[in-house]
This record gives C-alpha cells, structure tokens and sequence, in this order.
C-alpha cells in the first residue's frame, strides 16, 4: 500500500518531491479530476541517489492548474516494510487533508510515513 498525498498547482508552477528510506523507493504523481486519479504525469524510481542508490526524485512543471496526487510506494516485487522521509519543494501550493493524511501537516517539515507494497 502506498501514501497518498494530494496538492493543489497553479498553471506553471513547478514542483519536486523526493522521497528516502533504506528499501527502494517508488514515487508518482496523478493529475485528479474531482475526486478520480485520472492521469499519471511523472514518475520515478532511483534518480535521487542515496546510500544504495534507491531514493526518488521527481520534478513536474503543471502545464495546467488543478490537483494532483503523490503517490509514496517502494519499487519490488515482494512486500517492503520501513519508514520513508518525503520532501515537498514548489513555489506557494495548497494540501489537501484527507483522513490518509495526519492533521498536522506542514509544508517545509518532511514527513515520516510507512512505506508499503506498491499493490
């Protein structure tokens, strides 16, 4: 299972998540229509380096606004147990708060999370 976490973009803007942990991490991002992950629109799996070459890194520019959702997951074939560390860089954006998502979240704070089989 994978941590969810949805942010608002403005036309434009540009943003970076990376992701580490000690098992090989997995990130995407989904551009959302209401409430339904409709396309995916970056991706990656090893770029961000780290002790064994396993973190992600992804950087996206929205080509329009609306919301998109980050999925955090771990790339293998067997099930993977672990904490992750998300980081979360743009210009001013919005997170959304849904129940997958502790209450208090704060932009420029990483966030700690489980990091499960990518389902």
């Amino acid at each position: 299972r994978e941590g969810r976490f949805r942010v608002r973009l403005n036309a434009g803007q540009q943003i970076t998540v990376g992701m580490s942990s000690t098992i090989d991490t997995y990130l995407e991002l989904w551009a959302t229509n209401a409430d339904t992950v409709t396309t995916q629109v970056a991706f990656d799996d090893d770029t961000g380096g780290g002790p064994n070459g396993t973190n992600s890194l992804m950087t996206y520019t929205a080509s329009t606004g609306g919301f998109f959702e980050i999925k955090a997951t771990h790339f293998s074939s067997t099930a993977q147990t672990g904490t992750y560390t998300l980081t979360i860089g743009t210009s001013p954006i919005s997170i959304m708060a849904p129940s997958l998502l502790s209450p208090d979240l704060n932009m420029g704070a990483p966030l700690m999370s489980p990091a499960r089989h990518r389902g």
